[in-house]
């Protein structure tokens, strides 16, 4: 499984579209096999779901994003877990344990975030 973690500094991003870049995390049987950092590419709504599914990512991590592009995530098979915060590798920790709470995104849907399927 490859999980992506929206990063700023060492937190979970409020918002993934908005991040420094992501860690992508290899997991197996609940063991970290390796990571990678990709820079999080110019910011254009609704494009960052297909690059996550490029990279072969199952799960993000993030503290929120818009409404179309959970929907995306979810069409594609990528599982959002949102309304993460705090440092990115006590949620990491979490999910490998199973116990990352998540909710909410923080991302109210109303920034300008607007395409056209």
């Amino acid at each position: 499984m490859k999980i992506a973690i929206a990063k700023m500094n060492e937190q979970v991003c409020d918002h993934f579209g908005h991040c420094e870049h992501f860690d992508i995390y290899t997991i197996n049987d609940g063991k970290l096999l390796g990571k990678e950092t990709i820079p999080c590419p110019v910011h254009e709504p609704c494009k960052l779901p297909g690059f996550l599914k490029e990279l072969g990512i199952d799960a993000i991590i993030a503290g929120g994003m818009g409404v179309r592009a959970t929907s995306q995530l979810d069409e594609l098979g990528i599982q959002a877990f949102l309304g993460v915060s705090g440092p990115a590798l006590n949620a990491l920790s979490k999910f490998i344990q199973g116990t990352l709470e998540h909710g909410q995104s923080t991302c109210s849907g109303s920034e300008g975030h607007d395409c056209s399927h």
